[in-house]
């Protein structure tokens, strides 16, 4: 997860631009992190379990970026009241 992770964060500042993609991109991530829930993916064991966290999925990458969420949601509503 740690490179998925990274990947989002190196790509995200250039998809803010473009409200398709970056609905495009929520949508996969939230469909990858019901995905792998779905499989029975446990954090323990992994790389980033430390000290009992939680791990709340790759699409908190993008979600849990402020600036990011405002921009979608601002282009979500935008284009709902198209």
């Amino acid at each position: 997860m740690p490179l998925l992770s990274r990947k989002l964060r190196k790509t995200m500042p250039s998809l803010l631009d473009h409200p398709s993609l970056l609905a495009h991109t929520i949508y996969q991530a939230l469909a990858f992190d019901a995905s792998i829930m779905e499989e029975g993916f446990d954090i323990e064991g992994t790389s980033i379990f430390q000290d009992g966290s939680k791990w709340d999925g790759i699409s908190q990458v993008i979600l849990g970026n402020p600036d990011w969420f405002e921009t979608w949601l601002a282009a979500e509503r935008q284009c709902k009241s198209l």
